[in-house]
């Protein structure tokens, strides 16, 4: 065997130590531009999908503008119809009221006098005034009640249509 010097073996180890880092260097610099060639491509497929869901986003933002102010416009139709309706209910029991008044302010619907005693038993006498001033009295009750009855169902009803047209968004 030929003599080798401690210097050429801590030469040649230098040389293979240097040689295996070059390698090792190589291969981690491909691992390296691997992994940001990788970045580059998820980074490219999420700024696709931002751009996709921001248009998205807003596609749907204008079309709820649009369902909006067409909800507002049917709203406003609405509203008029029952301020229209309401409007017609009050003019038809004020007109009832005009003329129930104007039939007691007249004697033609008046009760007669009841005489002071009766014959028999069988009738019974009331004194007018108070009898005309109860079924007077029975009578604004009962108005009250039908009128508060008609406007209820003047409310249902345009609370019906509106919603029968209103648009429904997917929920």
């Amino acid at each position: 065997m030929i003599p080798l010097s401690p210097t050429l073996i801590g030469a040649a180890g230098a040389a293979v130590l240097i040689a295996g880092l070059g390698v090792a260097v190589k291969v981690q610099s491909s691992r390296l531009d691997a992994a940001k060639a990788e970045i580059v491509a998820v980074q490219g497929r999420f700024d696709a999908f931002v751009a996709q869901a921001k248009a998205l986003g807003e596609q749907q933002a204008e079309k709820a503008k649009a369902e909006d102010a067409a909800n507002k416009q049917r709203q406003e139709k609405a509203n008029a119809d029952l301020k229209k309706s309401r409007s017609d209910l009050a003019g038809v029991y004020e007109s009832y009221r005009r003329l129930r008044d104007s039939r007691a302010n007249s004697d033609s619907g008046s009760v007669p006098q009841a005489p002071t005693f009766t014959a028999s038993a069988d009738r019974t006498c009331f004194d007018s005034k108070e009898l005309v001033g109860s079924i007077r009295g029975l009578e604004t009750g009962v108005l009250r009640i039908l009128q508060q009855g008609d406007q209820a169902i003047v409310d249902l009803g345009a609370a019906k249509r509106w919603a029968s047209n209103s648009t429904r968004s997917p929920q």
